[in-house]
């Protein structure tokens, strides 16, 4: 989802539903790579308003609420498995590191849609937060990260159990094989994630 506001006299801010987008994922996939791919539909929602409206908004900020998802994103040294890169590669090449952040679940608005069965038409209605943003959003920047709604990605440290779900997207080292006269870089775990897999 995507809101726009300005800056009132007082120093809040309005805030306007603009547009959303809904995405079919598989069902197979883990909720680190949905939120993921969730993150990769956002950044195409970034490029689209960032070319659309240069000339009316300063800036534009994207959030998620997957640690995981923004870990992958940010940390350029690991090796990722195919799914997880394209998704990476597709993020940094059109959100600034500095505009993504990370935010609470309770307060991202956007989420609303993967909850159907608790959506009622309420909460979409003229007036409803999916209309017009949650108090949050209302605020100043700085007020929001000084309230730890929102992170900023350089901030973020993860946890033992963080960091091992981390590697669901990682692949292990690679050897090096010949396969019909030819020298190919092979992973040494890629039977045992098939054998996993299914």
């Amino acid at each position: 989802g995507a809101w726009a506001g300005y800056q009132r006299k007082n120093g809040s801010y309005s805030c306007s539903h603009l547009f959303a987008r809904s995405l079919l994922a598989s069902e197979s996939l883990t909720i680190p790579k949905l939120e993921l791919h969730s993150l990769n539909a956002g950044s195409n929602m970034y490029s689209l308003l960032e070319t659309s409206l240069s000339e009316w908004i300063d800036v534009i900020y994207l959030a998620g609420d997957s640690e995981i998802s923004l870990a992958w994103t940010i940390y350029e040294t690991n090796k990722l498995d195919v799914f997880t890169r394209n998704r990476v590669t597709n993020i940094r090449s059109k959100v600034p590191l500095s505009q993504l952040h990370h935010v609470q679940g309770a307060f991202n608005l956007a989420d609303l849609g993967t909850r159907p069965s608790v959506v009622e038409a309420k909460d979409i209605s003229p007036n409803s937060e999916w209309i017009c943003g949650k108090d949050w959003m209302k605020q100043p920047y700085e007020n929001v990260l000084n309230q730890g709604i929102l992170k900023k990605i350089s901030d973020i440290k993860l946890d033992n159990d963080a960091k091992k779900v981390l590697k669901e997207g990682l692949i292990d080292d690679f050897y090096e094989k010949e396969v019909r006269g030819f020298m190919v870089r092979v992973n040494k775990s890629d039977a045992e994630k098939i054998v996993q897999c299914e």
